[in-house]
């Protein structure tokens, strides 16, 4: 049962994004880490069908810090991981609600990176942008996961705040895969660069992911099914693109208000969207 704890049997009828998945199917309930769900077990005899998660999906948002889920979660228990961890800018100018400022945010984000691909299948994504405060940081980050980068994609913006004075302006992030060589995309000729706008500002979240990018990637990588944890899922981007792509998900998210308002723009989004590769 994939490692899950069987609490208990019977009918249920049940859609994923507004598809039928199983009417009136005879399923197995099993407790995973990331909640109760329900195996299909027809057609065919003896074997899963697949799984949808018998509650509503914002409450796949865990309102705790990614290090307290990750801790739960066992080995290689998602397919994916696409997230964007705070930048250590020390200004604190992106948050009402968050403190932008980690003591020593290598050993967090090296912390961060061995436990994603502990529990990721394929590969691990993350968005770092190279600051005044943390540029040393990223560059080790680099230098000790050598062997385990994949592919490292440039996210370009084509306005990017201006620096003052001479200053180099800072138009850029790297994404960087995590995982086996030989990284492919479900498209030809994917190029490993990106560029968008700046995201649109919340309020109380200026940090926002571009949804571009989250679609670019859990569009271009990932295929219908497979399951995508966001340890720092903020104001839901992640899961936007993940139901408009048919995949799974799931994340963390430390902040309360942070994950209301990602279920209130993910409740939204699901309104006007259907999976894309939807059968």
């Amino acid at each position: 049962m994939n490692d899950g704890v069987v609490v208990g049997v019977g009918d249920f009828t049940g859609t994923v994004d507004g598809s039928i998945w199983w009417e009136d199917a005879k399923c197995v309930l099993v407790q995973h880490w990331f909640g109760v769900v329900c195996w299909a077990d027809s057609p065919p005899p003896n074997k899963f069908g697949g799984w949808f998660a018998k509650r509503e999906k914002e409450d796949m948002i865990y309102n705790e810090s990614c290090f307290d889920t990750l801790r739960k979660m066992k080995d290689k228990s998602v397919d994916f991981v696409f997230t964007s961890p705070p930048y250590n800018r020390k200004r604190n100018d992106k948050y009402t609600f968050y403190n932008d400022i980690v003591v020593n945010y290598f050993d967090m984000i090296d912390n961060l990176i061995s436990e994603l691909l502990r529990v990721s299948k394929k590969y691990v994504f993350i968005n770092i942008m190279k600051n005044y405060y943390n540029s040393s940081d990223v560059y080790r980050i680099f230098g000790k996961y050598h062997d385990k980068i994949a592919e490292v994609f440039v996210w370009e913006k084509s306005n990017p705040q201006p620096s003052p004075d001479f200053s180099i302006t800072n138009s850029f992030e790297y994404i960087i895969a995590f995982g086996e060589k030989g990284l492919k995309s479900n498209k030809s000729h994917t190029k490993n660069h990106i560029t968008t706008s700046v995201a649109k500002m919340l309020k109380d979240h200026k940090a926002v992911m571009h949804s571009d990018v989250s679609d670019f990637f859990i569009g271009n990588i990932m295929n219908r099914g497979d399951h995508c944890y966001d340890p720092f899922i903020g104001t839901g981007t992640t899961a936007i693109s993940c139901n408009k792509y048919g995949v799974e998900w799931s994340g963390s998210e430390i902040v309360k208000e942070y994950v209301d308002m990602a279920k209130r723009r993910i409740k939204e989004a699901q309104q006007v969207i259907q999976p894309d590769n939807a059968q």
